[in-house]
């Protein structure tokens, strides 16, 4: 029973998600407000059809100081208004505009450090944007 290679590739994983994320090796604080799969209160996940999800208002401004589990933003589903939380401390950073529509998994806003910061990791998303739309054109 010592072959175990059941055991050897959950090492090897890890290593592998280092690898193939860079953007979390460079920007350590920048955290990322997603569109939520699924939204408390409404016991389903959201559905891919009616995904009109859309930002409704944001209570905090760009590059305000938000604490940790502070709402910033509400979002719109055709159910029912869902306050979002950020789940860092830091400055806030909007990505999306007010009544745009967006999707699950989505990135509405990022929480970084410093403004520095946010600005390195806006310039790396923006050159992985135009890596892509290069490589696909």
């Amino acid at each position: 029973g010592e072959r175990g290679p059941g055991r050897q590739p959950a090492g090897r994983r890890g290593l592998r998600v280092t690898r193939t994320a860079p953007m979390e090796e460079i920007s350590v604080m920048i955290t990322p407000i997603l569109v939520p799969r699924y939204i408390l209160g409404l016991h389903t996940r959201v559905p891919k059809k009616s995904r009109k999800i859309v930002v409704q208002q944001w209570l905090k401004n760009n590059g305000e100081f938000v604490a940790d589990g502070e709402t910033v933003l509400v979002l719109d589903t055709r159910k029912a208004a869902v306050e979002m939380v950020s789940p860092a401390s830091g400055l806030l950073f909007q990505l999306i505009g007010v009544d745009v529509k967006v999707d699950v998994g989505d990135t509405l806003a990022v929480v970084a450090d410093t403004e520095e910061e946010f600005r390195d990791y806006a310039r790396q998303a923006i050159a992985r944007t135009a890596g892509e739309v290069l490589a696909n054109n």
